[in-house]
């Protein structure tokens, strides 16, 4: 019986795409910006107060957007003189 053997293969482990995002405060608001990633389905903001956990997104969205103004939600708007913590998750399949 022949033996088969297959190629031999060396991957190149690929780095995870990077979103890199602004952030500018306004009056009782935050305006985010970041860059669109190829093959995104989903975007979730979330924002904290220094000091204090992630809860829910403050804003899901289609994988094609790429801002979002925080002018309150259901926890409430960011308040001015208050300092908070943003991330942006974004769903690659």
């Amino acid at each position: 019986m022949p033996i088969i053997t297959s190629n031999e293969v060396n991957p190149t482990p690929v780095a995870p795409p990077v979103v890199t995002l602004t952030v500018i405060g306004g009056n009782n608001r935050v305006d985010l910006n970041w860059n669109q990633l190829a093959g995104a389905t989903a975007v979730r903001v979330y924002r904290r107060p220094v000091g204090q956990a992630y809860g829910a997104p403050l804003a899901t969205m289609a994988g094609n957007v790429t801002a979002y103004a925080d002018i309150g939600s259901a926890t409430a708007a960011p308040t001015n003189g208050s300092s908070y913590l943003y991330k942006v998750e974004v769903d690659i399949p």
